[in-house]
């Protein structure tokens, strides 16, 4: 639980498959325990998860976690993504993304009740991809982009018609090669990132730069011992203040505090408010 920043915006992740021949399939051996950073004794049941080689474990009573695949199984199920972004929409109405290998790329245009207004397709090398969908009267379009075995639909708001560029006469798809060799060398290198979760703890990532890492030791906190106060937007000042029963007001929040520092016989220590993310208004300025 801590204060959250919200931002517009989507980021997506394009996962591909591929064939053993594409991709350099690697043995992982992933192990490590996992303890509580307040009491550093082993956590149960946390979730240990190996972002982008899409594994995973859960610890057992003695908070150890092992993360495992063979070369065999490495080449069955090898997740192709190196060099790929999903499709976007810039402000003069092209299509912009990259491929990581080369692709036949099929790019439909079809007006909102449906009916198909082009359609093209063409063989793209590496690297990335700009794609001008041609003129077209103002309204509402529909793009449908056919890449490998995904396919994205974007809209797009044609305000008037376009043509200043030649480009915008007809549909047309250009490509910037990737560098020689940089695809290469990505596969040859190992980067991903374990995340651990578990109800009550906070989330923790850690890089792995080694598909053979053992003896890892992770220390996770437990939230309900991160702060003395706990305040949601949610939340209620009859509340005790605690993770599950948060207040909702700062002025809650500091009667609490002052509560618990006359408990202590007014002894001076710090004491920690924890916000989940949200709005809070101030009737009034709060003096701690």
């Amino acid at each position: 639980m801590r204060p959250i920043k919200f931002f517009s915006g989507l980021s997506v992740l394009c996962i591909f498959w591929a064939s053993p021949s594409l991709c350099r399939a690697q043995t992982i051996n992933i192990s490590g325990l996992v303890k509580d950073s307040a009491t550093n004794t082993p956590v149960k049941d946390v979730i240990v998860r190996l972002a982008n080689a899409a594994l995973l474990d859960t610890t057992d009573a003695a908070g150890l976690f092992s993360i495992k695949r063979s070369t065999m199984e490495a080449a069955k199920n090898v997740l192709w993504k190196i060099g790929y972004t999903t499709p976007v929409l810039t402000h003069n109405g092209a299509l912009q993304f990259s491929i990581g290998q080369k692709e036949n790329i099929l790019i439909k245009t079809f007006s909102l009740p449906g009916k198909l207004v082009s359609s093209v397709q063409k063989e793209c090398p590496a690297g990335a991809i700009t794609v001008f969908p041609g003129k077209t009267a103002a309204g509402v379009y529909l793009y449908q982009i056919r890449i490998h075995d995904k396919t994205y639909t974007l809209k797009n708001i044609a305000v008037s018609p376009s043509g200043k560029s030649p480009q915008n006469s007809a549909v047309t798809i250009t490509g910037t090669p990737s560098p020689p060799g940089d695809l290469a060398k990505s596969q040859a290198t190992f980067a991903d990132t374990l995340i651990f979760t578990l109800s009550g703890y906070a989330v923790k990532k850690i890089p792995v730069a080694n598909p053979d890492s053992t003896d890892i030791t992770v220390l996770l906190k437990n939230i309900a011992a991160m702060a003395d106060v706990f305040v949601s937007p949610a939340g209620d000042d009859a509340a005790a203040g605690t993770l599950v029963a948060p207040v909702a007001t700062l002025h809650q929040a500091k009667l609490l505090i002052a509560a618990k520092l006359a408990a202590v016989g007014g002894q001076a220590r710090d004491f920690t408010v924890m916000f989940r993310g949200g709005t809070y208004y101030l009737t009034a300025t709060e003096v701690f």
